[in-house]
């Protein structure tokens, strides 16, 4: 049946559904109410008024449950150009269970209805929307005031025909604004795409500066230099007051057997002084070439490069070094 053909039997049928109602709230009353609701809308479906059609059809509808009033509010979204509502209006009544004795009208309706909908379903458009740049989880989808949701990106979802405003939101970025339009049977993509995030800003911290240690090591080296020193100058003087003693009891440098330990402790008295003597004169110096020149790497090997041989005997002490 044709919409020119439902207009012209548009009160007639009005008029039937209303008197066998699948559903009606409290009776008559509410039976009549709903004819002049729907009395209302028809005339204003006829004059080309389809929104307030469509609220008064809703209004007799919710009044008294009818296929026929639900046919009309399909013809007058599909009228308005909102296809997908229309297409939830002929899904409905080709959902309705009908029984044995629900009118020929209510079955003719449901009829139409399977017979529509395959074709109002082929004019309406589809879009294909991918964003870029943005995790797909933080975005936020506004399509002409409605939330999308998320996961039906890079898909194809229905929408109606005309002009359309989506905004998309993403965190730490500024909102992105398109309006588009599509047109019946079309297919549509948009892609939106977000720069990337700015870099987050650097604080700068001041920091007090370490304290200037540069005198520690040379005055280490001063204090294991004198350490060392004071030890070689008082077992030299032991050494020599026991190598003076023992040489007075070995005449020509021959010692007996019994003074052989005794000589043998005066020996490294001497080894000890004239190891703390090198020691103390490495000290001083690598002390004083640190106080000079600071941190100077090559100036530090030299000092540690300085060698120092000792020379004992037990009537005397001699030292040798390089540098």
């Amino acid at each position: 049946m044709g919409i020119a053909r439902a207009l012209a039997l548009g009160v007639a049928l009005i008029a039937l559904a209303l008197t066998q109602p699948l559903h009606a709230q409290d009776g008559s009353n509410s039976i009549q109410e709903a004819k002049g609701l729907a009395d209302r809308g028809y005339a204003l479906f006829k004059q080309g008024d389809y929104a307030q059609a469509v609220a008064l059809f809703e209004q007799a509808e919710r009044l008294s449950h009818s296929p026929v009033i639900l046919s009309f509010i399909a013809q007058s979204f599909e009228s308005l150009g909102e296809l997908i509502e229309a297409q939830q209006q002929y899904a409905r009544i080709i959902n309705e269970d009908l029984d044995e004795t629900a009118s020929e009208d209510f079955r003719e309706a449901q009829r139409r209805a399977r017979r529509q909908l395959p074709l109002l379903v082929r004019r309406i458009p589809r879009l294909v929307l991918r964003v870029t740049g943005v995790r797909e989880d933080d975005l936020e989808i506004e399509l002409d005031g409605h939330t999308m949701p998320s996961g039906q990106l890079d898909r194809l979802i229905a929408i109606n025909p005309g002009r359309h405003r989506l905004v998309v939101h993403a965190p730490q970025r500024e909102p992105i604004f398109r309006t588009f339009k599509v047109s019946e049977r079309q297919q549509s993509e948009i892609d939106v795409m977000f720069a990337p995030a700015p870099a987050p800003a650097l604080t700068l911290v001041d920091r007090p500066q370490p304290a200037d240690l540069s005198w520690l090591p040379p005055s280490l080296g001063f204090a294991a230099g004198g350490a060392a020193l004071t030890v070689s100058v008082v077992s030299a003087a032991i050494y020599f007051d026991r190598a003076a003693a023992l040489k007075d009891r070995c005449p020509d440098n021959r010692c007996p057997e019994e003074l052989e330990v005794e000589r043998d402790n005066i020996s490294m008295l001497g080894t000890l002084s004239l190891v703390s003597f090198g020691v103390g004169a490495l000290g001083v110096g690598a002390g004083t070439l640190l106080l000079l020149l600071g941190d100077d790497d090559k100036e530090t090997e030299r000092v540690a490069a300085m060698t120092i041989t000792a020379q004992v005997g037990p009537f005397g002490v001699g030292v040798a070094g390089s540098f």
